[in-house]
């Protein structure tokens, strides 16, 4: 079970295309039974402890809706932690959720449009930051944010070609596509597999209007490039809107692109994959010497390697999850005259079935320093802050997982405050 990283209040024009989603699924119920006779699913679940989803399947309803194209894939995850020494505060605690509502469509299941699909996913989070009591730059928990409810994604694709060209246009989280690494969405902290010194970047809790464009030349390369709505870089929202800045005021656009190569991935190999990319804001920026910047730039490096494979990934599935020992490396500049950061590293390993007759635990440890930018204007300490966090998620169920962490924070904020240790644990649920 993938779910993700590193996401106000829902515009009017969302439930007008959330009506539209669910009359295209009616649409495609409807089409499935007139052309097709219905396939017999059977009723009875399987016991609770062998779910994917502990709501099981809705008595034949779930794999009656997916013949007819539609996947419903909700889940939840609660967040608790508490900063046990240093930081900015120790008397308290935090304890947030975060709750995903989301649906896939098969077109193809529906309309007979080969490699055609659409996606939406609502999300309702609420709950005190857990930065709020370390004070940290980077944020201790990747699912954190002010509160939320809104439709985060609601986008269609497209893929041509046998899937040489995949085409993509709507509401998207950038970091799905872009500067991401699968190893490192494993863990709590925020900046495990996002690049921590783009701060512009359309992703959770920011999602915004845009498109993408990938090509495939071949199973080992990968094109990608994308252009976003990048009103968020003038303070706006684009979270809980739809797309009414990405064709009026401020008009300002993200646009950020990446080359993949991955590897290792057939019978008895090594699986890894290494991106390399590039992204710009078209914004007029003010830097911290007092003048305007027109424009801002970055670029990042991300790479997976399983390390030991005992057994392959489930076909379908992300090939560096695979069972054994595989690291990540994180590599992200910025432009230091206008945002706070100038570097980002970040390292991490992962062991997935360490414990014999524990297949499906993971096991992690993991660092990411952030360089702060040298303005005295900015007022950050000279020293960079760095975290540093050991997990063990138990996959209590298919469907279900507890995963208690600790996390070591050198010089949070960059504001002199004392060095921090977190503690905490996350509960994740499908249903």
């Amino acid at each position: 079970m993938r779910i993700a990283p590193r996401r106000e209040r829902l515009r009017s024009q969302a439930p007008c295309l959330m009506l539209a989603v669910w009359a295209c699924a009616a649409g495609a119920a409807s089409h499935a039974q007139t052309e097709a006779p219905s396939p017999s699913f059977p009723s009875d679940d399987p016991p609770l402890q062998e779910r994917e989803q502990i709501t099981g399947g809705w008595w034949g309803a779930r794999d009656r809706l997916a013949a007819a194209g539609l996947t419903f894939d909700p889940f939840v995850v609660v967040d608790f932690s508490k900063n046990t020494r240093g930081g900015a505060d120790t008397e308290g605690s935090a304890l947030r959720h975060l709750l995903s509502l989301n649906m896939s469509a098969d077109f193809d299941a529906m309309f007979g449009l080969t490699g055609g699909s659409a996606y939406i996913d609502f999300h309702q989070q609420a709950g005190q930051l857990g930065s709020d009591e370390v004070g940290d730059w980077q944020w201790v928990g990747s699912w954190d944010a002010d509160g939320l409810t809104q439709v985060s994604e609601l986008w269609c694709q497209q893929e041509l070609f046998e899937g040489a060209l995949r085409i993509k246009a709507g509401k998207i989280d950038a970091n799905y596509e872009f500067a991401y690494t699968d190893l490192g969405w494993q863990f709590v902290h925020g900046s495990s597999s996002y690049p921590a010194t783009n701060a512009l970047m359309t992703t959770y809790p920011e999602p915004a209007t845009g498109a993408c464009l990938f090509v495939y030349p071949d199973d080992a390369w990968s094109f990608g490039a994308g252009l976003f709505d990048g009103a968020a870089g003038e303070g706006i929202r684009t979270g809980g809107r739809g797309p009414a800045t990405f064709f009026g005021d401020p008009a300002d656009l993200y646009l950020i692109a990446e080359v993949g190569l991955a590897w290792g991935s057939g019978e008895g190999g090594r699986p890894g994959r290494v991106g390399v990319g590039a992204w710009r804001h078209t914004g007029s920026f003010e830097r911290w010497d007092g003048g305007m910047e027109g424009g801002t730039n970055g670029l990042f490096l991300v790479v997976d390697q399983m390390i030991w494979v005992e057994e392959p990934a489930p076909e379908g599935e992300v090939p560096v999850l695979a069972q054994g020992v595989g690291a990540y490396v994180q590599y992200d500049r910025a432009d230091p005259d206008v945002l706070d950061l100038a570097q980002h590293f970040g390292i991490g390993a992962t062991w997935r079935g360490a414990i014999s007759g524990r297949d499906d635990d993971v096991a992690g440890i993991g660092a990411s320093l952030v360089q702060f930018t040298d303005a005295e204007a900015a007022g950050y300490a000279d020293e960079p802050e760095a975290a540093l966090e050991a997990f063990y998620r138990v996959q209590v169920t298919p469907g279900a997982s507890v995963q208690p962490y600790a996390q070591f924070i050198y010089n949070p904020g960059g504001a002199g405050l004392d060095n921090a240790v977190n503690l905490g644990f996350r509960v994740e649920v499908a249903f």
